[in-house]
């Protein structure tokens, strides 16, 4: 960050043209940065003008606004388990480093907010989908261009885990196989589309496809942690090394080989959001307790004695416990939201497959996706 904000100048020439009032609402398409300095600007209530001051200013507002947001999400979910809870302190740690300072993602996290904010919209689904869709144009309009690809990537993955991953019965050894295939088979059907999108950009927009073929194939930047392509040349090439990139990017132990202490934090937090990736596509069906109160009001009041037995079992293991107790309290907009929040942020992975540089990056760009990671877990 110290590279990109101040030697860079990315973050001081942000400060700068505020301070020399050199700012104005470049509207839709005109990108993040001059956006986020004609935001900034309008809500400088302090005055702020020296970047110090401006890293000060972000750290404040921000810290206090996700207090207010998690401690939100703590109230509608109590019974929140360990590993739960670590996974949010590292995410309020990694926004601090990365992201509360003059820079785009203090601006990009806004439109986080709002996503947010549009899946917790209604109790139906239906309705948390049109609004998330409302959202997502608006985010790709004002932010970055290329999160249109979200909302393609959302409604795909959503159409193949309906048709061809609902009915696969993940209790048994055959139906595990079967959803890894599945799985396999989704992540080949992106990149037949990185293919075609590939193709299509080449014949389109020539400066923006050399663009994404610098970004997929330099070596040798100053980033300790770059994503090093594996095959480079013909859209074929760069078609395998995106498929690849998806499992690098979700599954980051190369930087065990680098044994950078700094490289934990990046392999700790991405195996806890895998864990609880896992188990959002796993409950996405199940019965919530309205389902269960239709069916059978006895039975639904026999299962939350049980899970308030389990509770106080002083052997019983904690994690388990919470687990329990969440799947007897668990209501049908619950599930929603945190299914809505699974395929967002797969779309996500998706998309930033296509254009991250560096694990570092991918760290940053991930974290300021947190208002919606959070309804993951």
């Amino acid at each position: 960050m110290l590279f990109n904000l101040v030697y860079m100048s990315i973050g001081w020439s942000m400060a700068f043209h505020i301070w020399e009032g050199d700012n104005v609402w470049g509207g839709p398409g005109a990108g993040v940065l001059r956006n986020a300095e004609w935001l900034f600007s309008k809500t400088n209530f302090l005055g702020v003008v020296s970047f110090v001051g401006w890293e000060i200013y972000f750290s404040v507002i921000y810290n206090i606004a996700f207090a207010f947001f998690i401690i939100n999400f703590y109230k509608k979910n109590p019974h929140v388990g360990t590993k739960e809870n670590i996974f949010i302190y590292f995410n309020l740690a990694i926004l601090n480093i990365y992201c509360f300072a003059m820079s785009k993602e203090s601006y990009q996290v806004l439109f986080w907010f709002l996503l947010a904010w549009c899946i917790n919209f209604s109790t139906t689904y239906k309705k948390k989908l049109i609004a998330l869709m409302i959202g997502l144009v608006f985010t790709f309009t004002f932010s970055r261009k290329y999160y249109a690809l979200i909302g393609l990537y959302f409604v795909v993955i959503q159409f193949y885990v309906t048709s061809f991953l609902s009915n696969i019965d993940t209790s048994s050894t055959r139906g595990r196989k079967k959803l890894i295939q599945s799985i396999f088979g989704l992540f080949v059907i992106f990149a037949i589309f990185h293919f075609f999108f590939m193709g299509f950009m080449e014949s389109a927009s020539q400066d923006q496809y050399e663009e994404l073929v610098r970004v997929n194939t330099r070596e040798g930047s100053y980033a300790d942690s770059e994503i090093t392509p594996i095959f480079k040349g013909n859209r074929v090439m760069l078609t395998l090394d995106y498929f690849v990139k998806i499992f690098r990017l979700a599954f980051p132990i190369e930087l065990l080989i680098k044994a950078k202490p700094t490289y934990i934090i990046t392999i700790v937090y991405q195996s806890l959001l895998l864990l609880f990736l896992y188990n959002a596509f796993k409950n996405r069906n199940k019965n919530s307790i309205e389902d269960m109160e239709e069916d059978n009001v006895d039975e639904v009041n026999s299962f939350i004695e049980d899970a308030d037995y389990e509770e106080n079992e002083e052997n019983e293991n904690e994690d388990e416990r919470d687990s329990k107790n969440v799947a007897a309290s668990e209501t049908r907009d619950r599930i929603d939201t945190r299914t809505i929040a699974l395929y967002t942020y797969l779309a996500f992975l998706l998309c930033s497959a296509m254009f991250e540089p560096d694990f570092g990056s991918w760290l940053r760009h991930q974290s300021v996706a947190f208002p919606i990671i959070i309804y993951i877990l």
